[in-house]
């Protein structure tokens, strides 16, 4: 096997190939990538024995073949070289690697013995713009769970009827929905949030989410990742939403996050906040925290108030992952100390955040 390649697109093929790739592997093979070189291009894979990565890029392919080689020692081999072309020459088990006055000669492994990519044909499928995909990913990814014992909790629910595309996901703590537009289509799947968040975050274009009865994929250009289908029953996240709100308050996205973060800094043995709306407090918002090793902060954020008095406790990280990730006003809806608190914007993705208020 003989090819050249950017070192530019094989660093970032590297970089792909890595969010599959098994850390620590106690399987050799695992922990290598697979390169194969033919018809002017360079497929490379990774696997965990969970997730596959494959990804395709142009290449000078003189004599066609494949390796595996260490993916961790081709990735930092590779940021070290020069924007230059990198040649591989493979010939059994040994791989040699130049870039300008660089040269490596990489033991290499069998590619007989690495799995096999896990060909999927999606019995249905949903095709989302780049900047929608990232969008909607970023903002509902920090509310899956890292609960390993409640995998239905580390996905995300994706669903798409009537031209409108849903993700969700919930930690039991907090609940985060986005909605977009999308191609009429009917699809479902809950999709594991750490796949579907480094794969959409890699991605290049379009992004399509595919899935058959056991898999689901996600591809974009000449990339796709597969990883099993989670199994299992998804809360009945709709019925969570208040219906009514004694209290609605309109306020800044940027305001109340930056408030947020700074009554925070004093919140560390005790993570909740106080909010406060209520008439004397005109056209604004409080915001309190304290703990008793770093004393306390208080906040006021310009605010329209409507309806009744409330005063709520919340967890500040969570109050900070979900207001964040939102911009220009956020509508928040209050029911009183120990019920939900709901926040919502509006723009291109719909995004609604609802969090369970904490004991102050």
């Amino acid at each position: 096997m003989i090819f050249t390649i950017s070192q530019s697109a094989l660093a970032r093929a590297l970089q792909v190939a890595s969010k599959a790739q098994a850390q620590n592997a106690t399987v050799p093979i695992l922990g290598g990538v697979l390169l194969r070189a033919a018809d002017g291009s360079l497929e490379i894979q990774s696997t965990d024995g969970v997730t596959s990565v494959r990804h395709i890029v142009p290449a000078n392919v003189e004599e066609g073949g494949a390796t595996v080689l260490s993916g961790k020692v081709l990735a930092n081999a590779v940021k070290g070289f020069p924007d230059e072309a990198v040649t591989f020459e493979s010939d059994g088990p040994v791989t040699k690697v130049s870039c300008a006055k660089s040269r490596l000669v990489l033991n290499a492994l069998d590619p007989r013995d690495f799995p096999e990519f896990p060909e999927v044909e999606p019995e249905q499928s949903v095709t989302l713009p780049l900047a929608v995909a990232q969008d909607m990913v970023s903002k509902v990814r920090r509310a899956t769970s890292r609960d390993a014992s409640r995998p239905t909790l580390a996905g995300v629910m994706v669903d798409a009827d009537g031209g409108v595309v849903t993700m969700a996901a919930t930690d039991s703590y907090r609940l985060a929905v986005c909605r977009a537009a999308c191609e009429d289509v009917r699809f479902s799947a809950l999709v594991d949030g750490t796949t579907l968040g480094e794969a959409v975050g890699m991605a290049s274009g379009d992004v399509t989410v595919g899935a058959s009865e056991s898999q689901v994929t996600v591809s974009f250009g000449g990339t796709t990742f597969v990883t099993r289908r989670i199994e299992g029953a998804f809360p009945n996240w709709g019925a969570l939403l208040p219906s009514e709100s004694a209290t609605v308050v309109a306020v800044d996205a940027d305001g109340l996050a930056a408030a947020v973060r700074r009554v925070s800094v004093v919140a560390q043995s005790n993570p909740s906040v106080r909010l406060s709306a209520a008439r004397a407090l005109i056209g604004e918002v409080e915001l309190h925290a304290a703990s008793q090793d770093r004393g306390e902060s208080t906040e006021s954020v310009p605010a329209d108030v409507e309806g009744e008095d409330v005063v709520v406790f919340l967890n500040h990280r969570y109050l900070t992952d979900g207001v964040g990730n939102m911009s220009g006003e956020v509508t928040v809806r209050l029911n009183g100390p120990m019920q939900p608190v709901l926040l919502e914007t509006h723009d291109a993705v719909d995004f609604t955040y609802l969090l369970m208020p904490v004991r102050g």
